[in-house]
This record gives C-alpha cells, structure tokens and sequence, in this order.
C-alpha cells in the first residue's frame, strides 16, 4: 500500500505520471509557513525534505512546483520508480527532467523536483546524484525528498549555505496549519488535543481531521486516540515498519511502556543497551523519538507511534507485560518519577509495589509539599477502592486530595475511616511502620482542622512536634520536611489567632527547612502566610512583598494548581478593600470567582467573604451584600463549616446597620443569639473583629455608647500587645464615635488621634467612610481643634475630609465603572430604556446591552430596581442611619 499523502500514483499505469506530482486523497494544506522561510534564504540551490512517511514531502514539493510554474519559469518533476535501479534507466530519467526544463533565460532560475529517493540503494543513486549535482546550471534549483538521508557529495554545498535541510521537525504541522485543516473549528482545549495526540505528523493530522469530519456531534478530540491508533496502523506497519527488522521491532514495542528513554531506562528495562543505539540511529524509527528537555538527554516516542506500539505491547505475553511495568516502575521510583512508578505497579496488578513506592516518598503530606497538587491528584486518580482499604497510608493520601480540592466533608469521612481501621493510628495492618502512619495522620488531621476553621490546639500542635521528634525512620531530608510542616501549622495556627510574633518564629523557623529542601510548596504557603500577618499589622509594603514572593513561585513553579492564585487574590482584595481601593478589591474578587473549589482556610475565607460582601455593599446596597452573604453561607454549609457562620452573622449585621436597616439588624441579632459574652469563647482574631463591630454598631443603633466603650476597652490593649493595627483602626474608629454620643470629648480625641496615627501610617481608611456622616461631624471637630488639628493627626483628619468629600461613597459603586459605563448608568437612572440611551449616547443597541450587563455584575444588582438604591446616586433611597458605605 503506497501512502496517502506522498507516492500516490496514477493508477492507470501510464509511464507520463512520473512527469508531474502524483494526485493526492488528502487535503492540500498550504505550507506558508516553510514558504516564507524559503523565501528568506537566499543563495539556496538545493533543498532536501527528509522525513519519514507521511510528512508530506511530496505534497510540499507540489507545492513548490505548482508555484514556479504559476510565475511561468521552467519546472521538471520526476518520481524515483524501483525500476530506476536498472543499468541506464535513472541516467536516463533524469536526462529527460533537465529536457523539460529547457534553456533557462538570462537572470532567470528553474526548478527540477526529484521525488522518493528512498526507493533506491545508496549505492545506485548517489554516483549519478553526485554527477547531477556537479553538472547542473546554477540557475536550476533542486528539490530532493526521500525518507533517508541522501550522501551525494553535499556536504561542501552545506559548508557554504547552499543546501537547506528541512527534517520532522520542521515538516510537522503548527497551529496554523492544523486549524485550516478543521476549517478553524478546534477551540484551545481541542488544539492542544490534538497536538498530543499527533506532534503535529501531518498524516495523523489528516486522519484526525477524517475522524472528526465523520462525527457529526463534532466529540472532544480526547475521543480520538483509539480511533488514530486503528487508523494509523496499517499506515505505520505498511509504510513505516516494513524495513524494520523483527529484533528491532520487538525491542521497541517494549520500549513503548517507557516515558523517557535513553540508554540507562533501555538497559534497566532489556539489560542491554544495543537496541536504544540501534533505534536512535535507524533511518525510519529514529526521526520518531523525540528529545526532552532534560539533564539526562532522554528521548520519547511520537506519540501516535507510541499509541501503536503500545497496543501491540498489550498482545505480549502476560508475565512479560506484567515484568517489564515491575521493571519500569521500579527504574521511574529510582529517578524522582513517583507517578511514572505508581503508574506501572498498578497496571503490572502490584499493589504493595505501588504502596511501597508511595510510603518511600514520604507519604501524604511529604508527597504534597514536594510534588504539588498535580502529582498527588494523579496519584488519587489511581488508587481504586481496594487499595485505598488496604493501605492506611493510602487513605490519608486520599483524605489531603480531597481536602486540597475543597471536599471537606469526603476528607473527614476519609480519614475517620482510616482512624477506625488502625484503632487512632496505632496499628498498620500490613506491617508498615505505625509512627509514620501517625505522623501522617497528625498532618492531615491538623490540615483538615485548619481548611475546617477550627483553631488547631496547642495540646494537638505539641503531639505533633513530639511524633515528628521521636521518629528517627524518615527518608532523607523527610524528618525536616515533617517538622517543616509541622511548624506551618503553628504559624497558621497563631496566625489565625492573633499571636502575631509567634506565629512569624515558627514562619522563620519553617522557612529555613523549606529553602535547605528546595521545598517551593512550603516556601509558596510561608509567603502566603506572612501576608495575612503584615496585613493585620497595617504594613502594606510588606504584604505586596509577600504577595509578589508567592505569585513569582505560583507562576514559575505552581502552574498546575491554579488554586493558588484565587488565594492570592483573596488576600490582595482584603487589603485593597481596607486602603478604600475598592475598583481593585473588585477586580481582585473577580479573579477570586464566584466558586471556590480549592482549600482555603478562615483567613482566606473570611478576607474572600467579607471583602465581597463590603464591596458589594459599596456598590448595590444592603440587598447585594446580602446576596453575597447568603452565597457565602451556601459555600459554607457545602463545606459544613459552622466556625465561620458566627463571622457571616456579624457581616450581616454590620451591612444592615450601615445601611440604614434598624429594625432588621435588631431582628437579625436576635435570631442568631450574638451576645457578649460570647466573645471570650472566640479564639480567631478576624472572628473577633467582626463580631465586635456588629456589636458595637447595634449597641450605637440602640443609644447605649458606655457598652461600645466597656466593650473596646477589653480588648484593645491587647491588639495593641498583638500590633493589630488593623483590629485597632477598626474597633477604635467605633470607640471614637461611642465617645463623642456619650458627651466624652476627651476621650473621644484621645481615641480618634490614635486611630488617625494608624491610619495614615498603614494607609487603612475604609472604616472612616464605612460610618459614614458621623464619622465625618468628628472629624471636622477634631481638624478645627488648635492643637490637634496641627499635628500628625490632624493632618491626616484634613485629608481624610477632603477624600470623603470629594468622593462620596457613591464613587465607592462608580469606581468600578468605566467611563463609557457611567455615561450608561446615568441614561438607566434617569429612566430611559436601552433604544433611547442608544440614540443619546451614540451607541449601538448592542453596545447598551453589553455595557447594562457589565453595570450590573459589578454593582451586584440583577436589574433595574436596584439601581435605585445605589448610595449616591440618583433615585437613592434616603438613609436614616448615621453611617453610610
């Protein structure tokens, strides 16, 4: 069978076919890519395609020749038949191609296209090559194609940049030319499918296309990989294999069960390394590996070769299959590929290998902090039920997966069900090593804690470091990695709760283990973590330090988790939020989205929730922040987190005080039973801080000042302790106003020059704006005042005022708006319907539309009536409260 895209020939019989490309059954796609890179060389007099079948030489070459004759210059093809090999038949065949040719004109060039040189032996072509090339007129190109390199005395042309070689690499298909093939239909996901599925070989190209022309539902590409390997194996036995001998061809289907092969894998696998050498440098096999980038060199198959061999690797005989992947999975544990090495024990039906492979990477959070979330979900996807039943270790394994993906409650269910399997974690029923089956446990179940919201104890953080001190048996570097874990969790844990300095020795302490070990997980969390510390301490610059640190390690290192830029966002919105930047909170809550599928903890949680719902509140009122609210209390029953429903509660609260909503925050209050004394069994610094300005603002609500101050004078020499600069701003701000209605002026200052120092030295302001005129009736007092008004402080009130006035909190909703959307929102506030607000403004209707929709995502609003009350804007609904967002 002669290939569909090269070789074709008239099948008629007639000798004339030999003169001109042969017709072709696949699509001619246009080379414009290699054109143009012809068109650049200049001086070029002969360009040899050398490829293995099915890279359209041929069909490239028709393509160079069809274009010479389109500009009317001399052009001469000829196709190498078997019959060439006679005494006299080549020579003469190609005297007649240079006949055709003709005289070439003065200043003028011509080309001759010998094609399928491979046809011939070396020792028949290459004395008449040579010949032809010394006697032919320079004006005369020469085209060659063959499928095996052709020695015919160019070596001295190539010296001097006559002779462009163009090889696979270069004939295979790109993007551009696999989409003409679709007629543009393959979307990102499908382009990239196809480009693994095929490496861009212009005949597994052309089959695809035919496979995806017969569906008529048009099916995901990730369908066609059964469907290439039917279709492509005849192709590949009949024009590929056929000159390779049985040896060789045995040897590779083995070699298929190989990722990376080199040398070293061959020898592992076949205990000789002869057939790589033998591969590498044949005519046909060896153009179809392909190099990777790595230190060890190491080459893959083409992956529709690979897809072929790897069926016929299935025909072997059983116990040679079920050898070879032991082989293999023993020689990918031995150089870092874990799931390479999980992958074969599991096909070769060895689950202890693959329990084994697992518990020498260090088991469950070893594996996350070293390889990622990609890793340790390929390995989950894995790991059947059995397995999972039979391997405590395995289960864990399983519990962090699904905690890493936001599965909380499958996570917990996962790891009580190992807890009863091993009685709490003291037997492994395999004889395995039942201290590191605890360790394992300890991490996990602090992990879970800590994603459930729940502040991890100190008699459970001193378990942890005790079993990771007394266990000597740990890999190499694995004790470190396990106290580097551990001392995470402290951070966190301190963190959460305010115990800031503490928190930032374990961070220093676990940072140092993480850089010894090259750990870019635990280095990613560390900077994560320092950037919730620096923005409760009010310190900005440091947050963005922290914040770029974690990006640059998520962007280089972390690609395959995409979780880890949604917590990154999460945190910057938090604190653009606090600097009264609320069009940056915005686009940072957009890149956050409105799902969150990945771990997050109360930190996280609380800055995504609570940041959203003020911001939503900025811009669409009490309705849109509670909206969100009622989404994040649907997130938060999802994840059957209760800690957090307290901090929601204090949200709704505060959101429905501040605007204006009396009677039903008092309703709200009483409902959910959010009273004082409350407050001592309150153990995170952010639950704290919500629930006493919810309190403190309902106690202002109700005229009972004294309690906002009782309250407040709890608790912030303690912030201050802490340097909480941001719970201080907050809580002092309230202590300020509750001074002034409870007729203490000194205090009242007192309390308002502090928060003022605060401010301007951190740059958090939001909460001045947040309450709205009194908040402003104080200020202007405090700047009047002769001594104050010239300091620091008052300084800083003169600034304030100036910024609050000259954006009323209207702008809060306006700054998320472009301007084009303004000009909109006026047009919708005014009553006019889209087609009027077309003709006014110039726009097209579509145009409208698109921009109504944009209006209302980023106001928070679903439709008309509820722009009516955006504060700040015309048609607002009055506001009976002091405060106002």
């Amino acid at each position: 069978m002669t290939g569909p895209m090269e070789n074709a020939r008239d099948m008629t019989g007639e000798a004339e076919g030999r003169w001109c490309p042969p017709p072709h059954a696949m699509q001619m796609v246009p080379r414009r890519g290699l054109l143009s890179r012809l068109d650049a060389v200049s001086g070029m007099r002969i360009l040899d395609l050398c490829a293995p079948a099915g890279y359209g030489k041929t069909l490239f070459a028709a393509q160079l020749h069809d274009r010479w004759q389109s500009r009317g210059l001399p052009v001469a093809w000829l196709t190498i038949d078997p019959a060439d090999a006679e005494a006299g038949a080549l020579e003469q065949a190609l005297a007649t191609a240079q006949e055709k040719i003709g005289v070439v004109p003065p200043g003028g060039s011509a080309l001759l296209v010998l094609d399928g040189l491979h046809l011939l032996e070396p020792a028949r072509l290459s004395p008449v090559l040579e010949g032809l090339v010394r006697r032919l007129p320079a004006p005369v190109r020469l085209v060659l194609t063959g499928r095996v390199p052709v020695k015919a005395g160019l070596a001295s042309l190539r010296a001097r940049g006559l002779v462009l070689d163009l090889r696979p690499a270069d004939l295979g298909f790109d993007r551009e030319e696999m989409q003409y093939l679709f007629n543009h239909a393959l979307g990102p996901v499908e382009q990239q499918e196809l480009e693994q599925l095929t490496g861009g070989w212009p005949v597994a190209v052309q089959f695809a296309r035919r496979w995806w022309q017969r569906r008529g539902d048009r099916a995901r590409l990730s369908h066609l990989a059964d469907a290439l390997a039917d279709d492509t194996a005849d192709y590949l036995e009949e024009e590929v294999f056929a000159p390779v001998d049985a040896a060789l061809m045995a040897d590779a289907v083995r070699l298929s069960v190989m990722e990376r092969l080199g040398p070293e894998p061959v020898h592992h696998l076949l205990g000789q390394d002869e057939s790589w050498y033998r591969l590498l440098d044949h005519p046909v096999l060896g153009p179809f590996l392909r190099p990777l980038a790595d230190e060890q060199q190491h080459f893959a198959l083409h992956p529709t070769l690979a897809l072929v061999l790897r069926r016929c690797f299935q025909r072997l005989p059983h116990g040679e299959r079920l050898a070879l992947r032991r082989r293999a999975a023993a020689w990918c544990q031995r150089h870092g590929d874990l799931i390479g090495a999980v992958r074969h024990a599991m096909k070769a039906g060895d689950a202890d290998l693959a329990a084994q492979v697992v518990a020498a990477a260090g088991g469950a959070q070893e594996i996350w902090m070293r390889f990622g979330y990609g890793v340790i979900k390929a390995l989950d996807d894995m790991l059947d039920a059995a397995i999972l039943a039979a391997y405590p270790r395995m289960k864990l394994l399983h519990a962090l997966t699904l905690l890493k993906t936001g599965r909380l409650t499958e996570a917990r269910s996962a790891f009580e069900e190992a807890r009863r399997d091993t009685r709490d974690f003291t037997e492994e029923p395999r004889g395995g090593d039942s201290g590191l089956l605890r360790i394992d446990a300890l991490i996990v179940e602090s992990t879970l804690l800590v994603n459930e919201c729940e502040a991890v104890g100190d008699g459970r953080l001193a378990l942890y470091v005790d079993a990771v001190n007394r266990t000597a048996r740990l890999g190499p570097g694995g004790g470190r990695l396990v106290m580097a874990s551990a001392k995470t969790a402290i951070c966190i844990s301190r963190a959460q709760q305010g115990q800031f300095d503490d928190a930032l020795a374990a961070s220093a302490e676990a940072m140092d283990l993480y850089r010894r070990l090259d750990c870019v997980h635990g280095q990613f969390y560390h900077h994560l973590h320092l950037a919730g510390i620096h923005g409760a301490r009010g310190q900005p610059l440091a947050v963005e330090e922290s914040i770029a640190a974690a990006q640059g390690i998520a962007k280089r290192h972390l690609t395959d988790d995409p979780g880890k830029e949604k917590l990154i966002a999460a945190l910057s919105a938090d604190i653009a939020y606090e600097r009264d930047q609320i069009a940056l909170a915005h686009r940072r809550l957009r890149q956050v989205g409105d799902t969150f599928n990945e771990e997050a903890w109360f930190d996280i949680l609380a800055a995504m929730h609570g940041t959203s719902a003020m911001v939503a509140l900025a811009s669409g009122g009490a309705d849109a922040a509670l909206g969100r609210l009622e989404a994040a209390a649907a997130e938060v029953a999802r994840r059957q987190l209760p800690s957090l429903q307290r901090f929601l509660d204090a949200l709704r609260i505060s959101c429905l005080v501040l605007a204006g909503r009396g009677e039903d925050a008092l309703s709200l209050y009483g409902r959910v039973g959010m009273a004082p004394d409350m407050l001592d069994s309150l153990e995170l610094w952010r639950e704290r801080e919500a629930v006493l300005l919810a309190y403190g603002r309902l106690a202002m609500l109700r005229r009972e000042p004294e309690r906002v101050l009782e309250m407040t004078a709890a608790v912030m020499p303690g912030l201050r302790l802490a340097d909480n600069k941001r719970s201080l701003i907050r809580l002092g701000a309230l202590a300020a106003l509750a001074a002034d209605a409870a007729a203490q002026p000194d205090q009242a200052a007192a309390h308002l020059r502090e928060t003022l120092l605060l401010s301007a030295d951190t740059g958090f302001r939001r909460i001045f704006r947040e309450e709205g005129d009194a908040m402003l009736a104080l200020l202007e007092r405090f700047a009047a005042t002769g001594g104050e008004g010239e300091g620091p402080a008052g300084r800083h009130a003169r600034a304030l005022l100036t910024d609050l006035t000259a954006r009323p909190d209207g702008d809060g909703a306006l700054a998320l708006l472009t301007g084009a959307e303004r000009k909109v929102l006026a047009e919708l506030q005014a009553g006019h319907p889209d087609k009027v607000i077309a003709r006014n403004l110039s726009l097209t209707l579509n145009t409208v539309k698109f921009h109504v929709k944009n209006i209302y995502a980023k106001l928070g609003v679903t439709g008309r009536a509820g722009l009516a009350g955006l504060p700040g804007t015309a048609g607002s609904v009055p506001v009976e409260h002091a405060g106002g967002v």
